[in-house]
């Protein structure tokens, strides 16, 4: 019971036991004690009632024992050794034993340590047991996340001990708040957590006492599970009279059925862990139980409600908001703190499942399966692809529209000349099959039989394009400008999710069609073609010719066609970059020139597009950090890559781009012989692009293997 010293907990115990028994419980009421004092106090005392066939001694007796003037166990002053280790500090004292700092003394090996001794005043048989019961529970438990048994024996009087591995680290409540973690990495934190303690019901240990300061994370953001010395054996005997007299638990984390002193089982643990979550995005625990004894804690657990997490997050400050627990979290903790073990979830692992669904974007099945949360989920499952389906859906939209309008207009005219009807009609069918298109993609997130989605609950926006992908042939055949839209516009889905090999096929496509509608020369013609010819698959600062053909082609068709076309100067950045690797490899400066040309004609129109400061535009300068870094121009390469890395750090400070600005001020400074701060500037991009990406996110990936590759060429 770390920061509660022996001496405190002996003053207090001698003034309960004076008091007589009936009036003790009101008496420690009236103490202000804290919660696990209180609990230490009260177990203390309930000893003498519980343990007489162990001890034919009173509670005074004991206590005489327990509150002795002077320390009877010498030896584990600060320099004293035990066994191989030297006593370096006090971690801390309970009623039934210390837990120090120690050091291995033999020699061997340098090793800090947390040794657990028994108190001699408890050296009894049963208590023995108790205590060779956890080294056998920490034996069966060998995981990252727990802390483990280093050693065990007992000293030359016969007491025994525990050597524990030492973790240095914060509460995780406390490394959460000071960290100032986000919703998602405070969630991601505590599935490890969960992780562990599933582990240890895997291996048929309770813990029963899980609460933040059981749980450190060390410096490098690593849970620790401590201090399994009341856990249950589930294939143990029946719990005993000894076992019930020191089984302390701390109520604010204690499940209903603890309190009232019932078996426990795997559920205990899980509301355990839900009152741990419910501190981690509130800062404040379930229950206030200060001031309550034990007798009005078990009263008062038989009436209380728990309050929704999110109406208790209050302060602006804090990095989590009551909007990004209102919903999926608020029902996850809720059902895990459920006052009967059989309403909340079953295992550890389908609350931690129901997190990982929560951050996937997934419906949760704390929340039910009601038709129009599956559909918000479905709309919101990837940050990526959604916006992407959005296009999708939107060229629905737009092809809906266009199609109505030209419905209106044909039959308008059709009033003047019968020979328009036909073209009215046409326009009529054509707005109605892109509808029921629509309509049809949308109803992937209807998971009832007669939905598209149906028996699904975690059905992918990817996986719903995949299925419209093969049927826009089939069922707008007769609509070959709609056709190529959707086929373009999926096409940039699947590029989005470096899908290469879908993408291009869909780019393929899209070109053809909208030559069969627009003929040869035509802005959309051009922007199908230079799609089509950046997504053939290459190796890196490989051109092809017939890729560069192509582009070249595309922004000549462009620039007479569509000169106002946004894609202008995104292609014009693409045939100024083939040209300088192309110029580099060559070592022919008039592709070089052409380059340059290409990146400065492109950066106003980047800017009439967008404005001075958007990442596009940012993008040019890039484009003349890489070129100058190609020319030997070393100093004016960094100092192109400075502005775009300041641009980024003041117009967009959380955009993708400023990855890419670490990384390109590294290759200047690199190229420029200047490793040390080439190093730190790469180094500041994979911590960014870690931060930003999950660790199987294909971005992340690559931005590793650019990263290595750069490093490894000079």
């Amino acid at each position: 019971m770390y920061g509660n010293t022996w001496e405190q907990t002996k003053e207090t115990l001698l003034d309960v036991l004076a008091v007589e028994p009936g009036k003790r419980s009101d008496y420690i009421g009236r103490l202000g004690l804290s919660p696990e004092r209180r609990t230490e106090i009260e177990s203390l005392i309930a000893f003498d009632s519980e343990t007489d066939k162990i001890f034919d001694r009173s509670a005074l007796e004991l206590a005489a024992d327990l509150i002795a003037d002077e320390p009877v166990d010498e030896f584990v002053s600060t320099g004293g050794t035990i066994g191989k280790y030297r006593i370096v500090g006090e971690l801390g004292i309970g009623g039934m034993g210390a837990v120090y700092l120690a050091k291995r003394s033999d020699g061997e090996i340098s090793q800090i340590v947390a040794i657990k001794l028994l108190r001699r005043e408890f050296n009894a048989a049963k208590i023995r047991e108790m205590f060779g019961r956890e080294r056998e529970i920490h034996s069966r438990l060998k995981h990252p996340n727990i802390a483990h048994v280093i050693d065990a024996g007992s000293t030359e009087d016969g007491i025994p001990f525990l050597v524990m591995e030492y973790v240095e680290g914060s509460p995780i409540d406390k490394y959460c708040r000071e960290n100032r973690l986000g919703i998602i990495e405070r969630l991601k934190l505590f599935n490890k957590v969960c992780g562990a303690v599933a582990f240890a019901h895997r291996n048929l240990i309770i813990h029963r006492d899980l609460k933040p300061s059981n749980i450190l994370v060390t410096n490098v953001g690593e849970p620790k599970l401590l201090d399994f010395g009341i856990s249950k054996l589930l294939d143990g005997e029946p719990q005993n009279a000894v076992e019930t007299a020191f089984t302390a638990m701390t109520p604010e984390y204690a499940s209903p059925e603890q309190i009232r002193g019932e078996p426990v089982t795997t559920a205990t643990d899980i509301y355990s862990l839900g009152a741990v979550l419910f501190r981690l995005v509130t800062d404040s625990s379930t229950i206030d139980l200060e001031g309550k004894t034990n007798g009005a804690i078990k009263e008062f657990f038989d009436k209380f409600e728990i309050k929704t997490p999110s109406s208790l997050v209050t302060n602006t400050n804090d990095p989590i908001t009551p909007s990004q627990i209102k919903g999926d979290i608020d029902n996850i903790i809720l059902k895990s703190l459920a006052a009967t073990p059989e309403r909340r979830y079953s295992t550890v692992e389908e609350l931690s499942a129901d997190i990982w669904r929560h951050i996937d974007g997934l419906p949760v099945l704390a929340r039910g399966t009601g038709l129009s949360y599956r559909t918000a989920k479905f709309v919101r499952r990837n940050k990526i692809a959604v916006t992407a389906a959005g296009l999708v859906v939107t060229s629905l939209c737009a092809g809906v529209g266009v199609s109505l309008v030209q419905a209106d207009r044909a039959s308008a005219q059709a009033l003047i000349a019968d020979s328009q009807r036909d073209e009215a009609q046409r326009a009529s069918k054509r707005a109605e099959k892109t509808s029921k298109f629509m309509q049809s993609f949308l109803d992937y997130a209807n998971p009832l039989w007669f939905g598209r989605g149906k028996d699904r609950l975690d059905v992918t926006v990817l996986e719903a394009i995949d299925d419209a992908a093969g049927r826009i042939d089939i069922e707008l055949a007769d609509e070959p400008e709609v056709q190529a839209d959707l086929h373009y516009t999926i096409g940039n889905v699947y590029s989005s999710q470096n899908q290469r090999e879908k993408a291009n096929q869909h780019f393929a496509r899209s070109l053809d069609l909208y030559r069969q509608v627009f003929g040869e020369r035509h802005p959309r013609v051009a922007r199908a073609m230079w799609y089509y010819a950046i997504s053939i698959p290459k190796p890196p600062d490989v051109i092809p010719p017939n890729v560069e053909s192509l582009v070249r082609q595309s922004v000549e068709m462009m620039r007479e066609t569509g000169p106002d076309d946004v894609n202008l100067p995104y292609m014009m950045q693409t045939l100024g970059h083939y040209s300088m690797i192309r110029g580099g490899q060559a070592n022919d400066p008039a592709l070089l020139a052409e380059a340059e040309q290409l990146f400065r004609e492109a950066r106003p129109l980047f800017v009439r597009h967008y404005d001075e400061h958007n990442g596009s535009t940012i993008t040019i300068t890039f484009n003349l950090t890489e070129l100058a870094i190609i020319k030997g121009e070393f100093a004016e390469a960094e100092r192109q890559a400075e502005s775009a890395v300041q641009e980024f750090e003041q117009w967009s400070p959380d955009s993708a781009g400023k990855i890419s600005a670490y990384q390109f001020l590294g290759r200047a400074q690199l190229a420029g012989g200047k490793r040390v701060e080439a190093d730190r500037s790469f180094d500041t991009a994979l911590e960014l692009a870690r931060k930003r990406y999950p660790a199987d996110d294909y971005r992340l990936k690559k931005v590793i293997a650019d990263v290595a590759r750069y490093r490894a060429a000079k």
